[in-house]
């Protein structure tokens, strides 16, 4: 009989059925990428058509799809529905191997994890189990493994350990359901194991199976460390335990469903790796309703809470970018908040396996998890913002300001209250503080606050009066409203003023006029150092009256060094005069204030100061050496807290495109949105994702994971009206889309980064997205248009003297105008690209680059004549191969070899022929994968 999958025989809805099914499973290519929800309404329509065959296999692959986008309960309503229907119509279905195959592996998958849901007694669970076994008994399906498994997870439920334990030991044929993984069924012992404490027989069963045979599948080796690294963390194996943590996060990280990653975090926390614990939480707090069962809901958000609650405890301050509740936008929430939900929601739902197990198993198993939460809190922490003195939160401002705005903003808020507790210097200090900020807000203001600080402190603290009175001066003539002030007649500080405030007066100065009087500014800074030695040597005090504070004035002067080195770096740079000796200074100042730090805030600031230090090193020393600035960029983020950490992460992340190495680059941007997240940087964090998928698409990464992780982003930039952003991600999306094969999408998307362009942007970023645009409209035929683009795209890059890019957007044109049925247009604008490149003659330098140009626009040349004039085309392409040839351009050559072969097949011939199956030989050799010239070889192979 003739199969339904091979020859439907049924109307037109039928066809339209099985196409859109296909859809639902396959549209997206991605692997597990399946779409559930469009199930419902399939099912429906295969019930309204009344196929018996198609209702069943509707059911299936919405049973299959669920195992990805679903639920263990959306799969077992569809697999007992499926057992029934079999029952009674097994002979009329005529089910296929593939189709049998894919429904053993469903009742596999629904045994293994049936005492994952509550609303499944466990009587009802071991029925299960039984009609597993009858049905699979004599077949190739069954496992006694498998089974085993399976009633061994019934017992722990029921509270008999032992002897759940002794079904698992009692295992010797370790052979997997359904064909599928037998690693999988060995990890899937060794995981039951694991979580029942039994860590050195959870090893014994799967360790052996790290070592690769070539039999592993495409899981391989994450599916067996899934068993393997709690066991390893509970034994003592550091190593191991985080090797397996990378490789589940490697194999699994792209599926939201997966539970090792849950299994990772509670690893994580006990090897006390906060920051990574924090990081694969971000990536997975918006993911808990993606799991399978119940069961894996309470263990994620018990994971997930034990995570939150350690960064909590580690920092109070802490908060969090979710979700709102009108389901746009965001709202920053308090870290501890968060997690004490999250337990919620865990102990919650173990009651409802309490309440079917008549016992608290679950519950038990969940609060260990929970306990979790204090692995990884320091000893020691800041005091949180609630709880400071107007004392500890100027020092918190002072602390906070160059890691976290958020912070420093809260200690502002916070000491408005408390102002009337300080005297002396520090009420002085505040209220410079809250003028000077106010240039953040309201710069008109702070210039007249700054004033009238600095008048009603001049007398009894000068100097911090005449810093204060010189930003003002300096802010307003940045707006404005004043003119600059004549630089030349800034007065120097005098000498019985503290050290600090002379310091920090002779660094404005040399800020302020390193632009027009460099010398002068290299002498302040000269000067100011020369102050700070003298305060070393007992010679002038360090700082302005007496203090409440406990914070250790030499530390701020060793920070006072750290500026002023930095400054005087970034002066001679300008000059192009080297700096490492200013860079080094400011490096050994910046490890003295670590080493001398012991005030909470202080030790805080120090590490701020030296990643600072580390990151301005990097980016001196990345013009002569990679690798060396990798190192320090390594330990600037190691000593970085909060917002700076995740600036030094994005720092990082760019050093390693520059040095090809992408995926550090993709770990480091995720480390910072997770980061920012943590921080309530909403913005900061989108920023991150758009950079990480900039090089995720660089890495060849499926750009649907790409269009899927930027739309939301694009959504919330739009929300914070930051047009600037959009376009940016507008123009990531544009390019996922090209990669994906989208080009209506990606038209849509470049249209409207050109839409949203405020007309500053450079000309050549302007030239990149018409040129992208051009791309698109020629594979829609639309190519009027896109001869429009690559014109628009050629003056611009001729107005920045981009003669290279020039020629490639005439090459393109010409191609464009032939498609469109333009040939004067063609020849036209092959001629303007040829003219670019004898232009280009002259310089040795490019000779290469211009000759590999040349060859490429004979290509074009060829592809425009082939039609109408195939021995003229084919004396272009042998002389163009030839010169590809000779240059080593293997590109060229394969582009040239298919272009040849499709001329001779213009003459149906057998000689012709011939000819061109040497062509597509020669050219297979050099790229065995090249999708034209494999569709050529097919084609030859029928005559």
């Amino acid at each position: 009989m003739s199969h339904p999958d091979t020859a439907p025989t049924h109307a037109s809805d039928l066809d339209r059925l099985r196409a859109d099914i296909w859809n639902a499973r396959y549209g997206d290519p991605r692997f597990g990428h399946e779409d559930f929800a469009a199930f419902g309404s399939l099912i429906a329509r295969a019930d309204e058509i009344g196929d018996p065959y198609w209702r069943f296999v509707a059911r299936l692959e919405a049973a299959t799809a669920a195992a990805w986008d679903g639920g263990l309960a959306d799969q077992l309503t569809l697999g007992v529905w499926m057992m029934r229907f079999l029952d009674k119509h097994e002979n009329e279905l005529a089910l296929t191997s593939d189709r049998y195959l894919a429904l053993h592996r469903i009742l596999a998958e629904l045994v293994e994890s049936i005492t994952g849901l509550p609303e499944v007694s466990l009587d009802q669970a071991d029925a299960i189990v039984a009609d597993w076994e009858r049905r699979v008994d004599g077949t190739g399906f069954a496992s006694t493994a498998h089974a085993a498994c399976s009633r061994a997870q019934i017992l722990w439920h029921r509270g008999d350990r032992e002897r759940a334990l002794g079904l698992l030991d009692g295992i010797t044929d370790f052979r997997s359901p359904a064909h599928m993984c037998d690693r999988g069924t060995r990890s899937l012992v060794a995981t039951l194991y694991a979580q029942w404490g039994v860590h050195e027989r959870a090893i014994a069963v799967a360790e052996a199976d790290l070592v690769d045979d070539g039999t592993g599948c495409n899981f391989f080796p994450g599916e067996s460390y899934m068993g393997l690294v709690e066991s390893y963390a509970q034994l003592g194996r550091r190593d191991d335990a985080l090797r397996g943590v990378t490789e589940l996060e490697r194999n699994y990280g792209d599926l939201p469903h997966s539970e090792s990653l849950t299994t990772a975090m509670i690893v994580l926390l006990r090897l006390n790796e906060l920051d990574h614990a924090r990081r694969i939480a971000m990536e997975r707090l918006t993911c808990l309703d993606s799991v399978a069962t119940p069961h894996d809901r309470a263990r994620r958000a018990a994971a997930l809470s034990a995570v939150l609650a350690a960064v909590a405890a580690s920092d109070p301050d802490a908060v969090i970018t979710t979700g709102d509740p009108s389901g746009r936008g965001s709202a920053v929430r308090s870290t501890a908040d968060v997690a004490a939900d999250l337990a919620r929601t865990a102990r919650e739902t173990a009651r409802a396996f309490d309440v079917r197990n008549a016992n608290s198993m679950v519950t038990e198993q969940i609060e260990g998890i929970l306990a979790l939460s204090a692995v990884g809190a320091p000893a020691a922490r800041l005091t949180p913002i609630a709880e400071r003195t107007a004392i500890e939160l100027l020092s918190g401002f002072s602390a906070f300001s160059s890691v976290s705005d958020r912070r420093a903003s809260a200690c502002l808020d916070a000491l408005a209250t408390k102002a009337d507790e300080l005297t002396g210097v520090d009420r002085a200090r505040m209220q410079v503080v809250f003028a000077s900020n106010l240039r953040r807000t309201d710069p008109a203001a702070s210039v007249e606050a700054m004033r009238e600080v600095a008048a009603s402190i001049r007398s009894e603290f000068p100097g911090m009066a005449a810093q204060t009175a010189l930003m003002a001066d300096l802010t307003a003539a940045e707006l404005g409203t004043v003119d600059s002030p004549a630089l030349s007649d800034i007065a120097d500080p005098a000498p019985s003023w503290s050290a600090i405030s002379q310091a920090a007066y002779l660094r404005i100065v040399a800020a302020a006029v390193g632009g027009t009087d460099p010398e002068r500014a290299e002498a302040a800074i000269a000067r100011a150092l020369d102050v700070l030695a003298a305060a070393d040597r007992g010679e002038l005090p360090l700082s302005d009256g007496v203090s409440a504070s406990t914070r250790d004035r030499r530390v701020d002067v060793e920070a006072m060094r750290v500026a002023l080195h930095l400054l005087a770096a970034s002066l001679l740079l300008s000059r192009e005069r080297p700096a490492d000796e200013a860079v080094n200074a400011a490096l050994l100042a910046a490890r003295q204030m670590v080493r001398t730090a012991t005030h909470p805030d202080q030790v805080l600031e120090s590490q701020a100061e030296l990643a600072e230090a580390l990151s301005f090193a990097a980016r001196v020393q990345s013009a002569q050496d990679l690798r060396a600035a990798r190192h320090l960029l390594d330990e600037a983020v190691e000593h970085a807290r909060y917002s700076q950490r995740g600036a030094m992460l994005q720092q990082r992340a760019e050093l390693a495109v520059a040095m090809d190495r992408l995926n550090d680059a993709v770990d480091d941007h995720e480390q910072a949105v997770a980061v920012w997240t943590v921080d309530g940087a909403a913005h900061a964090a989108d920023g991150a994702m758009l950079d990480s998928a900039h090089v995720r698409l660089l890495r060849e990464d499926d750009p649907r994971d790409v269009i899927d992780a930027v739309r939301p982003v694009i959504t919330r930039m739009d929300e914070r009206g930051d047009t600037r952003s959009a376009m940016i991600g507008w123009q990531v999306l544009g390019r996922a889309q090209v990669a994906a094969g989208l080009p209506a999408d990606a038209v849509t998307s470049f249209t409207t980064v050109l839409q949203l362009m405020a007309g500053d942007e450079h000309p050549g970023y302007v030239a990149q997205v018409r040129q992208g645009r051009a791309g698109e409209l020629m594979d829609l035929e639309r190519y009027a248009e896109a001869v429009d683009d690559l014109g628009v795209a050629a003056d611009l890059y001729t107005r920045i003297g981009a003669l290279f890019e020039v020629g490639d957007a005439y090459r393109t044109a010409a191609l464009a105008a032939y498609f469109g049925g333009d040939g004067v247009a063609a020849s036209n604008y092959l001629q303007k690209a040829a003219d670019v490149y004898d232009a280009l003659d002259g310089d040795p330098d490019s000779a290469e680059q211009v000759a590999y140009k040349r060859v490429r626009l004979e290509l074009a040349r060829a592809e425009i004549v082939r039609h109408d004039d195939p021995p003229q085309a084919a004396a272009i392409l042998a002389a163009a191969i030839d010169r590809a040839v000779a240059g080593q351009w293997t590109d060229l050559e394969i582009t040239g070899l298919h272009l040849a072969a499709l001329v001779e097949l213009v003459s149906d011939d057998d000689a012709a022929r011939e000819r061109a199956r040497t062509l597509v030989e020669r050219g297979l050799d050099l790229d065995p994968d090249h999708a034209g010239l494999l569709d050529l070889d097919d084609y030859l192979d029928d005559f």
